[in-house]
């Protein structure tokens, strides 16, 4: 990473619903970021489900969220839904607001450019801009049919508070915002929740790839498994699952070979309300994974050890401050700050040696 970068060096947290609310990536953006630069929280749906610590976002006007994840619209006849695995469609007009978050961690609150991803887009239409330090912009989104991709940049004025982007067209799909730098990390949360990681394979590749192919990626972490564990009867539901996000990692080692992708395993989950402190076949699970992981030659990130192996999670949920929700299942916003943390001394642990072995 040199300050005479022109593009930022980006990583991908795609996860579960662990990461909701940025939970997780925005204490690993926040500490890359004041060691290697970058600012801003990248990218950001333009209909936000979950309020996020990253960024407060709201909008106004015809835009329809639509999902590659949860609940399918049945009526959409492709699946060019980006690497957010997630798009919004304008039909007529639209504006989002953007403001910092006042409880948000410093650098998500700096700004130098936004970008503007755009899917299919029938007939073009127009973007417009205005925030409290930039005057009134209008730009043009040329016609482009499903599968096309096109990045919409902007440059913006220094310590802008509040951002109002609108939209005018038919039917323009837009599969992502993104707010940062121009050099340093720029790290993306993207939770996709009661998923199990293998969505990559259910997307439009050459849409996914021509979204990737000019995206300077160092590093892509996967952190699933959680909503399949319940699901789990026996060690051969566990390899099967374990092979089918192995198909997920190599789909993504083609499109980006230079990547480093590291796997953060599922949390130790119990039961509520039985006597039952862990699931049954959460460790064969998370043995799976790590096999899978290692042959596949990636890194894999055990959170069941890091919190304690068998019954850890109501342990958790029973500290004071808790870390665990009483469901055994999630982390509270201070657990999830706890497992960022350790996460990046371990990730950090693992770059010091990297260095010293290239030497």
């Amino acid at each position: 990473i040199s300050e005479e970068d022109v593009n930022p060096v980006e990583v991908f947290h795609w996860g579960d619903s662990q990461i909701e609310g940025d939970r997780i990536s925005g204490v690993l953006r926040s500490s890359w970021q004041k060691s290697w630069g970058g600012c801003g929280p990248g990218l950001i749906p333009a209909v936000q489900p979950i309020p996020a610590l990253s960024i407060r976002q709201d909008y106004e006007g015809n835009l329809t969220r639509y999902t590659k994840f949860g609940v399918i619209d049945s009526t959409i006849e492709h699946s060019a839904y980006g690497p957010m695995g997630a798009f919004c469609m304008v039909r007529g007009d639209a504006n989002i607001f953007l403001q910092p978050h006042p409880r948000g961690f410093k650098l998500n609150k700096v700004w130098p450019r936004v970008k503007v991803s755009i899917g299919s887009a029938p007939i073009g239409g127009n973007i417009t801009l205005i925030g409290n330090k930039n005057p009134y912009r209008v730009l043009d989104i040329s016609p482009a049919s499903n599968s096309m991709h096109q990045d919409i940049e902007i440059k913006l004025f220094e310590n802008e508070s509040e951002l109002k982007i609108g939209f005018e067209g038919y039917n323009i799909e837009v599969t992502g915002l993104e707010l940062g730098c121009s050099s340093g990390v720029q790290l993306h949360n993207i939770p996709l929740r009661g998923n199990s990681g293998l969505i990559f394979t259910k997307l439009d590749s050459k849409h996914l790839y021509r979204t990737l192919e000019n995206r300077d990626i160092g590093l892509m972490i996967l952190q699933f498994g959680g909503n399949v564990v319940p699901h789990i009867k026996d060690s051969t539901d566990a390899k099967k699952y374990s092979r089918r996000l192995a198909t997920q990692i190599s789909l993504l080692k083609k499109m980006k070979p230079d990547a480093l992708i590291i796997v953060i395993g599922p949390s130790d989950m119990g039961i509520s309300n039985t006597e039952s402190p862990t699931y049954q076949f959460l460790e064969t699970v998370i043995n799976c994974l790590k096999e899978t992981t290692i042959s596949e030659d990636c890194l894999y990130w055990n959170t069941y050890e890091v919190m304690g192996g068998c019954g850890s999670i109501k342990k958790w949920s029973e500290q004071d401050p808790k870390l665990a929700s009483p469901d055994l299942v999630h982390f509270t916003p201070k657990g999830a700050r706890v497992i960022g943390e350790r996460f990046d001394i371990a990730f950090r642990a693992e770059y010091k040696s990297w260095l010293e072995w290239n030497r």
